[in-house]
């Protein structure tokens, strides 16, 4: 997990990312991913977070490695 780029504007903090992880069981193969997570934050707390990233690009390596999705 590594955030990479860190853009902020007013109560929002965007931050670009990469991260690798090994997939358990079967071939043990690891899935590299970009990532974007979105803060809104308000009074110093978090009190938004979204989450994007390539969801088939994900459950198409899972599939190749023999995971079910």
């Amino acid at each position: 997990f590594e955030p990479r780029t860190f853009i902020a504007d007013g109560d929002q903090v965007v931050v670009l990312g990469f991260d690798r992880v090994k997939v358990k069981g079967g071939t043990g193969k690891t899935l590299s991913e970009e990532w974007c997570h979105v803060f809104t934050i308000r009074n110093g707390k978090i009190v938004a977070f979204q989450e994007f990233f390539d969801t088939a690009a994900i459950a198409a390596e899972l599939k190749t490695a023999g995971t079910r999705v």
